[in-house]
């Protein structure tokens, strides 16, 4: 007999496909409503606070751990100690870490790989650099400049609705910041965030020149 118009046979062994298809459409969705409304939500610019760029780094790995662990992915992380703090949201700086691991992971897909996060001091342009980089596939040269593009992906059938690097391009700019993205095909994606940090004398005379650097590696 039939099942909503479907032969009940081959319903019946098509269900499950069905329904892990119709689950991971339905998260899609939600995935690109979430992006739409982080995209186009205006952000605040008062009430900024005195934010550790390290807190929030450790923060966004703890959101995303379980990303990490579905794919069987490692990720190595280095935190310099004693980090100037940055004037802004700890929600801010944790979404640009969280979409740079998720737009790393994505292009990482279903292989095995190492997903590199840093942090570090550049006193050239007063700012805490965040870097993630990945050993996935790399991308085109043709693409580079269009990557910051709301809509924009290389990654469809990954997951990708090419939001993530919009959203993380306005919110370094929110914060004032700057973003670089260098990728080779065959090599890997490598993507740095510059903050400002927040300038005074006595904390930045006593900060060392190469600040110590805290580092582990998680098997996820």
């Amino acid at each position: 007999f039939k099942l909503g118009g479907i032969d009940y046979l081959s319903a019946r062994d098509d269900f499950s496909s069905m329904l892990t298809q119709t689950r991971e459409a339905s998260e899609r969705i939600a995935h690109i409503v979430s992006d739409l409304k982080a995209f186009y939500k205006p952000a605040p610019e008062d009430n900024k606070l005195s934010i550790s760029v390290n807190d929030c780094v450790n923060s966004a790995r703890s959101l995303i751990r379980h990303l990490l662990n579905a794919g069987q992915h490692k990720i190595k992380l280095v935190l310099s100690d004693d980090l100037p703090l940055v004037q802004n949201y700890s929600h801010r700086i944790e979404q640009i870490v969280v979409n740079l691991m998720v737009n790393s992971i994505q292009a990482l897909g279903e292989e095995n790989g190492l997903i590199s996060l840093r942090t570090d001091l550049d006193r050239i342009r007063d700012s805490v650099v965040i870097t993630v980089s990945d050993t996935g596939p790399g991308i085109e040269k043709k693409y580079i400049d269009h990557l910051l593009n709301p809509f924009f992906t290389t990654k469809q059938s990954n997951g990708g609705t090419g939001l993530g690097l919009a959203i993380v391009n306005n919110l370094v700019k929110d914060c004032g910041g700057e973003i670089a993205i260098n990728s080779e095909v065959g090599s890997g994606t490598t993507v740095q965030v510059w903050l400002p940090y927040i300038r005074r004398s006595s904390r930045l005379d006593a900060a060392i020149e190469a600040p110590f650097t805290t580092s582990e590696i998680d098997d996820a």
